[in-house]
């Protein structure tokens, strides 16, 4: 890759739009769901593709039920996004993804969380 073509690729990286939220990983067969924020949401939902091929749950919370009922009875769901603003910090986006998750977990769950 030429400099300036390394210029132009750092650049889109660093302007690219961050997209991040919350999501549930849910077990279809319990009803009972994982509920997390995240400040990727594409990082979360690959690393959850990648936890169904190994057979690794995402998080140890999940494991038993992972190995009790397989990786195939766990979905990803996204139940909110939220775009990192252009003045806002870092430290503001995670706290604003924190008050997401927390407004999430208070509208409960009939199966229950995790």
């Amino acid at each position: 890759m030429r400099g300036e073509d390394k210029k132009q690729a750092r650049a889109a990286y660093r302007e690219r739009a961050i997209l991040g939220g919350v999501y549930a990983i849910t077990n279809t067969a319990t009803g009972r769901r994982l509920v997390e924020a995240t400040q990727s949401l594409a990082a979360s939902r690959n690393r959850f593709e990648f936890s169904r091929t190994t057979g690794l749950a995402v998080t140890l919370k999940l494991q038993h039920d992972w190995n009790t009922y397989g990786a195939e009875s766990f979905v990803f769901e996204v139940l909110d996004e939220l775009k990192k603003g252009d003045a806002q910090t870092q430290r503001e986006f995670i706290n604003d993804l924190k008050l997401l998750r927390e407004s999430w977990l208070e509208k409960g769950h009939p199966g229950g969380f995790y």
